[in-house]
This record gives structure tokens, sequence and C-alpha cells, in this order.
């Protein structure tokens, strides 16, 4: 499969598979696999919390890879994401790939390319066509959405601000919770 590394060679059925960053635990998630690792953060969705209760975490609060960890689970599938930029990669991929073959693909900023991320994590779990299926359902419920509140939706504009006690981010379009409300 094509990744960010270049060709990696994928398990057909991957049995275990660490999921170090957050879109492609929750493709696993929304795929009906729970993964052996996941990330620190996930979104608070209570279906992912509940799903995830008790899987290791393989990253530290601060998004580091805890490479032990990852190696202690004997995946045979490690799947994440980094900077297309190899000056601004951060995944340490030959040691992951020296535990177990790893899918890398590009990330984005506020996980805009989240769509691209969960084709590239189905595809390498074998499941293209179960999220072909996702896919169908959600354009389907955003039609109906867009159906039933088209004035609404017409009249109104927002903006998306996540804000802690020291930061703030403004998601635009092009972020993953500006591209679903788009």
């Amino acid at each position: 499969m094509s990744t960010i590394h270049g060709q990696v060679s994928v398990p057909s059925r991957p049995k275990r598979i660490v999921a170090a960053n957050f879109p492609e635990a929750c493709t696993l998630l929304d795929l009906g696999i729970t993964p052996v690792g996941r990330p620190a953060y996930m979104p608070s969705f209570a279906k992912y919390t509940r799903a995830l209760g008790g899987v290791p975490m393989v990253t530290d609060s601060a998004g580091q890879l805890l490479l032990e960890r990852v190696a202690s689970l004997a995946p045979d599938l490690i799947v994440t994401a980094d900077w297309a930029d190899p000056k601004m990669r951060q995944v340490p991929y030959d040691k992951l790939r020296a535990i177990a073959p790893t899918a890398v693909f590009t990330r984005e900023q506020a996980a805009g390319n989240w769509r691209d991320q969960a084709t590239a994590t189905a595809g390498a779990v074998n499941q293209a066509d179960a999220l072909a299926a996702l896919r169908r359902k959600y354009l389907d419920r955003a039609a109906e959405i867009r159906r039933t509140h088209a004035r609404l939706l017409a009249e109104t504009r927002w903006d998306i601000v996540d804000a802690s006690q020291n930061v703030w981010d403004l998601y635009s379009s092009t972020s993953s919770h500006g591209g679903v409300l788009t």
C-alpha cells in the first residue's frame, strides 16, 4: 500500500492493530475494529470512549510515541500519520517498522484530511468496501440535513472556536470540524 514512506506490505487480515493517531483509531472503531493500542488523545465521543475502555495508550499526553509499549502489544500492523514534509516529521518510522509493518499516512493541520486518512486506514485493513458503505450513509445524511434545514443553513454563518485557559483554535472550513459543517 502507498504511504508517505513509499510502498509498504501490510497483512491482508491484520488482527492486532496499533493506531497511534486519532483519525486512524476513529476509522478502525467506525469499521468495528478495536485497536490493541491507541493514542492518548481521542475525540470525546461516548461511542469511542466506551469502545476504548481498557485499550492501552501508545502515546503520552504530548503525543509522543511510547515505543516500548507499542512493542509490548505485539502488533501485526501499526497505522498512524505524520507530516508530508520530511523536515517536519515526528514519527520514528524506522523504529516502528522494526516492531511491525507500519503504514504512515499524511497528516494535515487540524485533521483537515481526515477523509483521506480514513480511506488509507480502511485500505490498510482490507475494509475499503465497509468504509465506502459508511461514506454513502454519511453523504445521504448530510444531503438530508441540507434539504430539511436549507433555509436555516442559507441564513446562518458560524465560526468554530475551541478554547482552554492558555490556548484557542479557530477551525476553518478546511479543518476536520469545519469540513463536516461545510
